[in-house]
């Protein structure tokens, strides 16, 4: 058994620390849009420094591809899943960006695996630059999503993929209800279980990816927010299912069955007709990462806004004074010895949203913007208040 050095064992600490430093404060940093090269030069700098310095050992379990998903995948699903939950679409916007990088990196570059053995020097090197690549696309200093897309996605992928999105969209609709209304489908699931294993592994990551990329390119560009939304909330569920399906193939790919399941999962999580993606998120991921809280709230404030579009202008002052006095008719009846001891119950948190909501459906129609960025800024600052104390 090779013996662990101490130098090893601090190295991996100190990737340790970072790691959970980055999960718990990372997303409170605003973002610079790769506009500072003071930090893409330091960025770069560091991860330079990171592939050399340390031990051999240490490097090939930290830029590994263990390490490389971890970072890719598993802690932007888990910023994906916090942006869908958290009031607005700027964070929405943010993480769609990197997604749509991402996926396509990953795909175009699914073939360096399968063409060197896994001990080979050029695989490792694959696996650091994928490790500091996924890092500066999503590190808020660095924002190299941002640039990607502002310099490269917008003004030349935008208008080519676009009139693909609509005509794709309704050639699946077509396929997947033919393929419901069919009879004899074993047919076709004989055939696929037959393809070579690395055949079926590329049709099925192609089967969840090359629609929702061209979906989320278009719902960028043009600055949809429901798509926003929506194309979010399918990469954080694909995201889980991708990593299941790479960590898992090289044992129980074999068994029949597997990749088709994985297709049929990434189709029932992509089309609007099933609403998959919302559904796992919900149920599923949501409460797995204790975001419940900050969904409802911003359930809240989505229901706010619609039904203030629907009401005239001129009844919309009256309405929200009735709205603020539903959300705070418990407040003026806890006493502050009361609201100590349910700080951090549940009880406690639903009275500090409800004096959140009460002050934001308080708002009245004629507000200034002097004051209107004022109450804001006070919204916001109670929302990060709640968030940092009761988020499990």
């Amino acid at each position: 058994m090779a013996k662990v050095t101490v130098e090893e064992i601090a190295y991996c600490v100190a990737a340790l620390a970072i790691a959970l430093i980055m999960a718990w404060k990372l997303h409170e940093f605003p973002r610079t849009h790769g506009e500072n090269i003071t930090y893409q030069l330091v960025f770069w700098g560091i991860a330079l420094f990171c592939a050399i310095a340390p031990p051999e050992a240490v490097q090939r379990d930290i830029f590994s591809k263990f390490g490389a998903s971890m970072v890719g995948t598993v802690y932007p699903v888990f910023e994906s899943i916090r942006a869908i939950s958290s009031p607005g679409v700027d964070d929405d916007a943010r993480w769609v960006e990197y997604w749509i990088t991402e996926s396509f990196f990953v795909y175009t570059t699914m073939w360096v695996e399968r063409s060197f053995p896994a001990n080979s020097k050029i695989l490792e090197m694959f696996y650091e630059f994928q490790f500091f690549f996924f890092m500066w696309l999503f590190l808020p200093f660095t924002d190299g999503a941002f640039l990607i897309f502002k310099h490269i996605t917008k003004p030349f992928l935008v208008p080519l993929v676009k009139p693909w999105a609509e005509n794709m969209s309704n050639w699946l609709n077509v396929l997947v209800t033919t393929m419901i209304n069919a009879m004899h489908l074993w047919v076709l699931w004989a055939l696929f279980v037959f393809l070579p294993k690395d055949l079926k592994s590329f049709v099925a990551v192609s089967v969840g990816i090359i629609y929702p990329f061209i979906c989320s390119v278009v719902a960028a560009g043009t600055d949809d927010e429901e798509g926003y939304t929506f194309w979010l909330t399918y990469w954080s569920c694909y995201g889980v299912l991708f990593l299941a399906m790479d960590w898992t193939q090289d044992y129980i790919g074999w068994i029949p069955g597997f990749y088709t399941f994985v297709i049929l999962a990434s189709v029932y999580l992509m089309l609007p007709m099933f609403e998959g993606a919302k559904k796992v998120y919900r149920e599923i991921l949501v409460p797995l990462t204790g975001q419940q809280e900050n969904l409802i709230l911003r359930d809240a404030l989505k229901l706010n806004e619609e039904i203030l579009k629907k009401v005239p202008e001129d009844r919309r002052t009256k309405v929200q004074a009735m709205l603020a006095d539903t959300f705070s008719t418990k407040l003026d009846t806890k006493s502050s010895e009361s609201e100590s001891r349910n700080a951090k119950s549940s009880e406690g948190f639903g009275t500090k949203v409800q004096a959140m909501l009460a002050t934001k459906f308080s708002r009245k129609s004629g507000t200034t913007p002097s004051e209107s960025e004022r109450l804001d800024a006070k919204f916001s600052e109670g929302y990060c208040s709640v968030t940092q104390n009761e988020t499990v």
